[in-house]
């Protein structure tokens, strides 16, 4: 797993008419690439959806990759999963005040 200070990210300003609905950040470190963060208005509330267009750039990770993607791969879908669920308890919350 890539080490969160290993990643430097700069918030691109988009124009006023995509302001409240895509944010985009640029991506530096051990990763290279933009998160892009897209708000769309659906009838019960707000869709989030995030699309990460990233590649790994430094080649230890990368020699690393060939040999424990499987790990790596176990490790990402976790860590997604966990936040998946502790998100939809915090909006439950939410929802409920």
């Amino acid at each position: 797993m890539v080490h969160p200070r290993a990643l430097t990210r700069r918030l691109w300003d988009p124009d006023l008419a995509e302001r409240e609905r895509r944010l985009r950040e640029v991506v530096t470190g051990n990763l290279t690439g933009v998160l892009e963060t897209l708000l769309d208005e659906v009838p019960d509330g707000t869709r989030v959806t995030f699309n990460w267009y990233v590649r790994v750039t430094n080649p230890v990770l990368n020699l690393l990759g060939y040999v424990a993607e499987r790990v790596y791969r176990h490790s990402h879908d976790s860590v997604m999963g966990k936040g998946e669920e502790g998100l939809r308890r915090y909006c439950a919350r939410q929802a409920s005040v």
